[in-house]
């Protein structure tokens, strides 16, 4: 079962809640259970040379599912410093710093937006998830990506 069925499935129940909440519940609740999605691709981000360069979305919106590059070493990360630069790493959502996982206390004002970003790690083969400001991207230290079909 994907993301996308069991979210259609909560919306068949006619919550009073609004769609975008209900969605948000979702997420935060796969990520709570460490759900694995069945499809690992977008972990699993490969070499560059699978990548090229895309213009941002027009509506930031259309962030989360996306791979990025960050292309500046992070000064903050919430683990170990595992925020390189030069990596390539998959959006799963956007978010205020306030709205950040309970046990994550990200700098700066509340309601800051930051990305919640993950990649998997080629030397131990875990999933690294980490969060990095979304101000990265005007200054050009974030570069948006599209896998290359081969």
């Amino acid at each position: 079962m994907n993301k996308e069925t069991i979210l259609t499935v909560v919306l068949q129940q006619n919550f009073r809640a609004r769609d975008r909440d209900v969605e948000k519940i979702v997420d935060a609740t796969l990520e709570a259970v460490g759900y694995e999605y069945e499809n690992e691709s977008y972990v699993r981000a490969g070499s560059d040379k699978e990548f090229r360069p895309i213009p941002a979305p027009q509506y930031k919106k259309d962030y989360a599912s996306r791979f990025i590059r960050v292309n500046r070493e992070s000064a903050y990360a919430h683990g170990r410093d595992r925020v390189k630069k030069g990596t390539v790493w998959f959006i799963l959502r956007r978010l205020p710093a306030k709205e950040a996982s309970t046990s994550v206390s990200l700098p700066g004002e509340p309601n800051d937006r930051w990305l919640h970003v993950q990649r998997l790690c080629k030397e131990c083969g875990s999933i690294l998830k980490e969060y990095v400001p979304e101000s990265w991207i005007a200054d050009g230290g974030i570069v948006f990506l599209e896998k290359v079909e081969k």
